[in-house]
């Protein structure tokens, strides 16, 4: 044994390009195109590579390392289309969304002008009650008629009370109501019997 390193020779460099050649073929022909390495970016190259191989088909050829990705630009692609159908739909659910509140506002607001309608309604029917027994009571026959004698009698007491009357009130022209207490009989007084 010599102590000298045998360098290489021509013919194993040969097969080393050889390979190198076959692998460009293989990528060539059963590769995909993948996000491109710095080099490919960089030349504006389209990138392929293949599974199993951990560098692109012009890393390859120049027989130079690849920092490459290896993601398809199928798969970036299918991914860019998800996520714009994803915000496609997105926007209809939030328009949905915003279109139900409308609604729903203005549900609301129909509900509390129905209900202040029925209040008014309803109002309005009690006072027509009370009206109708007072003027029953007072023995009329139109509501006119009680109208006209609650006008006269609240002139009379303006009138009354313009000349110095206390204590006169209409108490027709009021809203007030008031019961007047019950207050028990007093019992008869007995006699102080006489033995």
């Amino acid at each position: 044994m010599s102590g000298r390193v045998e360098k290489s020779t021509p013919r194993s460099k040969s097969k080393k390009t050889e390979q190198r050649h076959n692998l460009v073929a293989l990528l060539d022909e059963f590769g995909f195109e993948v996000m491109p390495c710095s080099l490919c970016a960089e030349k504006g190259w389209r990138c392929t590579m293949m599974e199993g191989v951990s560098r692109c088909k012009e890393c390859v050829r120049r027989g130079r390392s690849c920092d490459g990705s290896g993601l398809s630009v199928s798969a970036v692609s299918r991914v860019v289309d998800e996520s714009r159908r994803l915000r496609s739909e997105e926007q209809e659910a939030s328009d949905s969304l915003r279109r139900a509140s409308e609604a729903l506002e203005k549900a609301h607001r129909e509900a509390q002008e129905a209900f202040a309608r029925l209040e008014r309604i309803r109002k309005q029917r009690e006072s027509l009650v009370t009206r109708g027994v007072e003027m029953a009571r007072r023995g009329l026959r139109s509501l006119d008629e009680l109208e006209a004698a609650e006008r006269v009698e609240s002139e009379a007491a303006v009138d009354a009370q313009s000349l110095g009357a206390f204590g006169v009130v209409d108490w027709n022209a009021t809203d007030f109501d008031f019961v007047l207490p019950q207050i028990p009989p007093i019992p008869p007084r007995r006699s102080p019997s006489v033995s």
